[in-house]
Order: structure tokens, then C-alpha cells, then sequence
């Protein structure tokens, strides 16, 4: 017992030294692991935030198509208005003028990307910021102006064109046109101009509405490429 207590007296620096290192040791081996599952799990965020990215890519291509469209539709109704300040006899490249009466655009906007994360657990995003910017792009930004449009379209813009359009034209199954049954007559009626008026001044408000919804979509994008060059 003596010659134990003796050689711990000589040694203990030697033993303590040996116990810090084990000590050490072990906790680095902790501290590693415990890195490489955060790391594990971040690489399980990356994939579904490069599909929401690019969900939100291929929505914005989407929305400036629509715009493009939304755009000719307006030039059509200019060049309806026009004719009207100066009506002239009726000729067979009049036809275009009425090819988008009563068009409304709606883009086709994909949630696939959005509603696999659900599927996944929306938790799989770490950065609340970034989830709370993606829900609010898909949950509210995008259905919400899908519905205003679809309501207008519904309750205005149809209603104040087609009785009209079945009482003054015909439609041509061959150039899908449609042609008034009397050009100089329609020309010349108050009420064609009101319903242009009319449905122009929607257009350009469905121009804006999807203007907003590009706003909203690089706004998140932005925040999702950020995070993705974290990963």
C-alpha cells in the first residue's frame, strides 16, 4: 500500500496527463459525430430547396409568358379602338382584331416541389425564414392571385363579353377566328368600345397581379439560393 501511494506521488502528473488526453479524446469524438449527423442532415435539406428553387424558376418563366400574352391581348384591343376612331370597310386581315376579346391568360403555375416538401415535413427546412418565405409564396402568393384573377374572369370579364360576342360574331372553325357578322355595324357600336374599355382595364390588372407574384417569387428564390450555397 505504501509503495502504491509512493509511486502515485512520483507519477501523478504522468497519470493525470493520461486521464486529460482520454478525456479529450473522448469529447472530440462527440463533438465529431455530432458534426457529421448535422451535416448528414443538412445534405437531406439540400436536395428539396434545389427543387424549390427551381420550381420557383420554372413559375416565374410561367408568369412572364403570361405577361407576353396579357400584353398582345392589349395591343388587340388598341388596335380595336383604333378601327373604331377610324372605321373602314371590312377586310380579311380585320379578322385578328377580335382574337382576343374576351382572352384571359392564366398561367399554369406548379406546386409539385412545395407539396413534396410537405410530404416530407416542412421541418426538413432548418432556416425559418426561408420556410416562412417559401409557405407564404406558396400557400398565400400564388393560390391567392390564382383566385382573384379566376373570380374576375368568372364574374366580369366573361359576363361583360360573351352575350355580345354570340349576338355579333360568328366563329370560323377554319382560322379560329372570330368574325363579326357585320364588321361596319360592330365597328361603329358604343357598346363594343365599353367592353373593350372594360376588359382592357382588367387586363392591365391582371398584368400587375402577376408582376406581384414575380416580385414574391424572386424575393423567396433569393433566400433559397442564399441557403443552398450554405449547404
Amino acid at each position: 500500500m505504501k509503495r502504491i501511494i509512493t509511486t502515485l506521488s512520483l507519477k501523478w502528473p504522468e497519470y493525470l496527463l493520461e486521464i486529460l488526453v482520454i478525456t479529450v479524446g473522448i469529447l472530440v469524438a462527440f463533438a465529431l459525430n455530432n458534426w457529421n449527423e448535422g451535416r448528414k442532415e443538412r445534405w437531406k435539406e439540400k436536395e428539396p430547396l434545389f427543387q424549390i428553387a427551381e420550381n420557383i424558376k420554372r413559375n416565374n418563366t410561367e408568369l412572364k409568358r403570361s405577361i407576353e400574352s396579357d400584353q398582345q391581348i392589349i395591343a388587340s384591343f388598341e388596335r380595336i379602338l383604333t378601327a373604331m376612331e377610324h372605321p373602314e370597310a371590312y377586310e380579311d386581315s380585320a379578322k385578328n382584331l377580335f382574337h382576343y376579346f374576351e382572352r384571359v391568360t392564366d398561367p399554369s403555375i406548379s406546386c409539385s416541389a412545395y407539396d413534396a416538401l410537405k410530404d416530407n415535413g416542412l421541418e426538413v427546412v432548418q432556416s425559418r425564414a426561408v420556410r416562412d418565405e417559401v409557405v407564404n409564396l406558396f400557400e398565400i402568393t400564388y393560390p391567392v392571385n390564382e383566385k382573384v384573377i379566376d373570380e374576375v374572369e368568372i364574374q366580369l370579364v366573361k359576363p361583360n363579353s360573351s352575350g355580345f360576342i354570340y349576338e355579333n360574331f360568328f366563329f370560323d372553325p377554319e382560322t379560329w377566328a372570330r368574325i363579326p357578322n357585320d364588321y361596319n355595324k360592330v365597328i361603329r357600336l358604343t357598346q363594343l368600345k365599353n367592353i373593350v374599355s372594360h376588359n382592357m382595364g382588367w387586363t392591365f390588372f391582371f398584368i400587375e397581379k402577376k408582376k406581384e407574384g414575380i416580385q414574391e417569387s424572386e424575393r423567396a428564390l433569393k433566400l433559397v439560393e442564399e441557403e443552398l450555397e450554405k449547404l
